[in-house]
């Protein structure tokens, strides 16, 4: 089967297709615009297994197949293109559910080939290095979570300029100069969440203070009235703010808040046992002379 030939001879508006027949596996089939997007993602995973199989065992196999794989990575990338990023989320699910989940069978069908993904998550330093080169800079949403290092860090700030929000969940390896050091290199970031990381007060002041542009802000931890201070006198953008769950905030820090953060018009204090119920009222009555409300 010239299997490199019907690849190369695949016109703007064809696919390629698996078939019963052993001898001629592949056909070049037309599809009209309204062509079903699950439909078409299967049967790009049916054909680059027909391909690598096809492929493998020939003189130079290895040479072959990389081709072949590019062409069909490129025929794919030109049909993403056409459609938006949660329909072929949704490709990827079902995919996912019906067993393809191999490498060779989903790397160019992930979320890093879709024009609009703009999201991800990562634990580890090894995830990073591997997966945040393929999203071209597109990276706008992030959340480290666990082992992140400043190596991590380092590699975010290098390939995603356009980053606008950050979440720092449980990290433990990371000091308050690297922190420094990242933001400074980001200074596109508008919001940063803060769950549970060490040495939390010191490492949100460092935070605070090298992100003037900063608009909404997330503080779960031992958060302190030091904090909250420390916010009023950097923040003056900020409009969203959470420090629910905390037990050493008090009500004349969160109304000192609300007074120095004339753009503030959410904040949570939920669950926040220093501040009665009296008190969540008065700061509800305070927001609410800006037109503002408050979560309790």
């Amino acid at each position: 089967m010239e299997v490199i030939k019907i690849i190369n001879g695949l016109g703007d508006n064809q696919y390629l297709e698996a078939t019963n027949d052993p001898s001629n596996p592949l056909r070049c089939v037309e599809k009209p615009e309204f062509i079903c997007l699950f439909t078409q993602a299967l049967e790009f995973a049916k054909v680059l297994e027909i391909v690598q199989k096809n492929l493998k065992e020939l003189p130079g196999g290895g040479v072959q197949q990389k081709l072949a794989e590019e062409k069909l990575k490129n025929r794919y990338a030109h049909f993403t293109q056409q459609h938006s990023s949660w329909a072929l989320m949704l490709t990827s699910l079902f995919l996912w559910i019906l067993g393809y989940r191999g490498e060779n069978s989903l790397q160019y069908m992930d979320a890093k080939m879709w024009p609009d993904f703009t999201t991800e998550t990562f634990k580890t330093d090894e995830e990073i290095k591997i997966d945040i080169p393929k999203y071209n800079s597109r990276l706008k949403e992030i959340t480290l979570e666990k082992t992140v290092t400043t190596n991590g860090l380092k590699l975010i700030a290098e390939h995603c300029p356009q980053l606008e929000s950050i979440r720092f969940t449980g990290l433990s390896s990371i000091s308050a100069e690297e922190y420094q050091s990242f933001l400074q290199s980001c200074p596109t970031i508008r919001k940063i969440c803060l769950i549970y990381v060490k040495e939390e007060d010191e490492i949100a002041k460092i935070l605070l203070q090298n992100c003037p542009q900063l608009t909404e802000l997330t503080l779960e931890g031992q958060i302190t009235d030091d904090i909250l201070e420390c916010v009023a006198k950097n923040c003056p953008l900020l409009t969203s703010i959470s420090f629910a769950g905390s037990d050493k905030i008090t009500l004349k820090a969160a109304q000192n808040l609300i007074e120095k953060c004339p753009k503030l018009n959410r904040l949570d204090a939920f669950f926040c046992t220093n501040i009665s119920y009296n008190g969540n009222k008065q700061l509800q009555q305070l927001l609410k002379q800006r037109n503002s409300s408050v979560t309790l």
